[in-house]
């Protein structure tokens, strides 16, 4: 949902989440989402992905008031206290694809490909991942959901990253 919708789509995507349906959220959606929480705080919805390129990241972490130390544990914890607040599993594309869930832990992967800052790149991950949201809504949830630890390692650019 929000791919191709152009500006003021705040009350379409409320009415939206209302009806709970799974869904997966990216690009004017995710404006649209960011104008929402704004204005009125996060609102309830059902099994939700949201896929943002970190322009789009940085406006929702915005809207819901938490910050990022711009360090790489920052930009962690950022993105985990994200995936909580909204309930929501996270798809950040860079070029490391950041996969965090609300009690899921954070995946990091590192495929050295581009291909997911390319314009319409994020439609076909939105549809590739609509069959996780529609997963996600019917199964249930873990009696004690357990929360995954990365480990570092070094890359090739000496910089660390979780890995797993």
């Amino acid at each position: 949902v929000g791919p191709g919708w152009g500006s003021g789509r705040r009350a379409l995507l409320r009415e939206l989440f209302l009806s709970k349906k799974p869904m997966v959220l990216d690009a004017d959606g995710i404006t649209a989402l960011a104008e929402l929480i704004a204005a009125e705080g996060v609102p309830a919805h059902g099994p939700l992905i949201i896929t943002p390129h970190l322009g789009e990241l940085r406006r929702l972490a915005s809207a819901l008031g938490i910050a990022d130390d711009h360090t790489p544990s920052g930009f962690f914890a950022m993105i985990e206290e994200m995936a909580g607040s909204l309930d929501a599993l996270l798809v950040v594309k860079s070029s490391l694809v950041h996969i965090v869930g609300p009690t899921e832990g954070i995946l990091v992967y590192e495929g050295s490909n581009p291909s997911l800052g390319v314009a319409g790149s994020g439609d076909v991950l939105g549809a590739s991942l609509q069959p996780e949201a529609v997963y996600r809504s019917t199964r249930k949830p873990a009696a004690a959901p357990m929360k995954r630890r990365a480990t570092t390692t070094a890359s090739a650019s000496s910089s660390t990253w979780p890995v797993w």
